[in-house]
C-alpha cells in the first residue's frame, strides 16, 4: 500500500517536472495536492451532533476541542466514555482516527475542523526560479538564493564594482563589474606629477624634449654608437628627409631604404640596442639642436656620456652630396660632405 501511495504521488510530480515551465517546482505540486485535499470543516448545531475524527494521528480530546471548549456541554465516544469540560474531566483520552463521537453544544459552532486536510513535508532551499541555484524540490525559502544578473558567472552578492581599465589611476584588479574610472591629466601621473621632465632617465636614455600636445617624450641615448660613420648615399639624393623634431624615424628609414649599406650613420642608429630597446633613429638637425640646448642638464645625469666637441650627423639631408650636422663645440648647424666620418648619437620617442 505504501509503495502504491508513493507511486501515485511521485508520478504526477515527474510528469509536471517535464513540462515546458522551468519554474515548476515541488511547491507547485504541493499546492495542487492541497487543493485536491482541502481541510474538512463542519458546522455544528446547538444540542447533540455526531462527527467522526478524520486525522491520521491521535490527539488528546482536550487539545482537539480547545478552540470551542466553552461551548461544549459533554462529549461521548462509542464506548460511553466522556469528556466533561465543566468538571475538567477527560475520560476519553485521545481521539482515535475514523472513530465517531457524540458532542452536545450550548450554542452553534461554524467551520470547525480537527486538522489540515493533508500534511506535506517541508524542504529548505531556493524557491525563486530567477535564481541560478533554484531548487525545484524546495518548498521553503531558506535564504540561499544566488543571482547572476549580468550573466558573467559571478554571483551578484560576490560582484565587486570598480574600474577595469588597467590604464586608469583607480584600476581595481579585484573588480568584476565595471565602475567609474579616473585618468591622470595628460602629461601627468596619477599623483599630479609631470610624467617626464628634461633630464629624466627614461626608455633607455635621457629625456631632452617633451611635446605635451602630442604626448611624446624625446629621448637621447646616453652614449655614442661605437666608432664613427659616414652619412652615406653620396651622389644619391634621398629627397624625403625633414629638419623638424619628430621626423627622425621617417628620415632614418628613408636613408636606410635608399643606401642599402650598413656603413652609414642612419643604419647604425637604427641597429643600436640599449638593453632590449631597439627603436632608435638618427636625430633630425632640430633634435640635435635641442640636445645641445639642454646639454648641461643631460651631462648632470649619472651615466650620461657628454657629447664630444665634434660634428654629429643628423638625418636631415641637404642635397645628393651633403647632409646637415650639428657642431657641439660651436653650437651651430653645419653642412658636411656625406663621406665624412662623424659620431652618431641615436634618439627615440616615448608616447605617453
Amino acid at each position: 500500500m505504501k509503495k502504491l501511495l508513493h507511486t501515485l504521488l511521485l508520478f504526477p510530480l515527474m510528469a509536471f517536472g517535464q513540462s515546458q515551465d522551468p519554474c515548476y517546482s515541488l511547491s507547485d505540486y504541493n499546492e495542487l495536492t492541497i487543493q485536491a485535499n482541502p481541510t474538512l470543516v463542519r458546522d455544528l448545531s446547538p444540542g447533540w451532533n455526531m462527527l467522526g475524527y478524520p486525522c491520521s494521528e491521535s490527539t488528546d480530546a482536550v487539545a482537539a476541542f480547545a478552540e470551542i471548549t466553552d461551548k461544549i456541554m459533554i462529549l461521548k465516544d462509542n464506548n460511553g466514555a466522556t469528556y466533561w469540560p465543566e468538571f475538567e474531566f477527560n475520560g476519553i483520552g485521545n481521539l482515535i482516527a475514523l472513530e465517531g463521537y457524540l458532542i452536545k453544544l450550548y450554542e452553534q459552532v461554524s467551520g470547525f475542523s480537527f486538522c489540515d486536510g493533508i500534511v506535506l513535508p517541508s524542504a529548505g532551499g531556493c524557491v525563486d526560479c530567477q535564481a541560478i541555484n533554484f531548487d525545484p524540490w524546495a518548498t521553503t525559502d531558506d535564504g540561499s538564493c544566488n543571482y547572476d544578473t549580468d550573466g558573467d558567472g559571478i554571483y551578484d552578492a560576490d560582484e565587486i564594482e570598480g574600474c577595469l581599465d588597467v590604464e586608469a589611476c583607480n584600476y581595481n584588479e579585484l573588480a568584476t563589474d565595471e565602475g567609474a574610472c579616473s585618468f591622470a591629466q595628460e602629461g601627468y601621473d596619477c599623483d599630479g606629477n609631470l610624467l617626464y621632465q628634461i633630464g629624466d632617465y627614461a626608455g633607455g636614455g635621457i629625456v631632452f624634449h617633451i611635446d605635451y600636445e602630442e604626448s611624446k617624450a624625446y629621448v637621447v641615448a646616453d652614449e655614442d654608437v661605437t666608432n664613427i660613420f659616414s652619412w652615406g648615399c653620396e651622389g644619391l639624393e634621398i629627397g624625403d628627409t625633414y629638419d623638424a623634431i619628430g621626423w627622425s624615424e621617417a628620415n632614418s628609414q628613408a636613408i636606410v631604404d635608399a643606401c642599402h649599406t650598413s656603413d652609414c650613420a642612419a643604419y647604425q642608429a637604427t641597429e643600436y640596442y640599449r638593453g632590449e630597446i631597439n627603436d632608435w633613429f638618427l636625430p633630425t638637425i632640430s633634435e640635435l639642436e635641442k640636445i645641445y640646448e639642454v646639454r648641461e642638464l643631460l651631462s648632470a645625469v649619472d651615466g650620461f656620456d657628454p657629447l664630444q666637441n665634434d660634428y654629429y650627423w643628423s638625418s636631415s639631408e641637404v642635397d645628393l652630396d651633403h647632409a646637415k650636422s650639428f657642431d657641439f663645440y660651436m653650437g651651430a648647424e653645419t653642412t658636411l660632405r656625406k663621406y665624412y666620418k662623424k659620431p652618431v648619437r641615436p634618439v627615440r620617442v616615448i608616447n605617453f
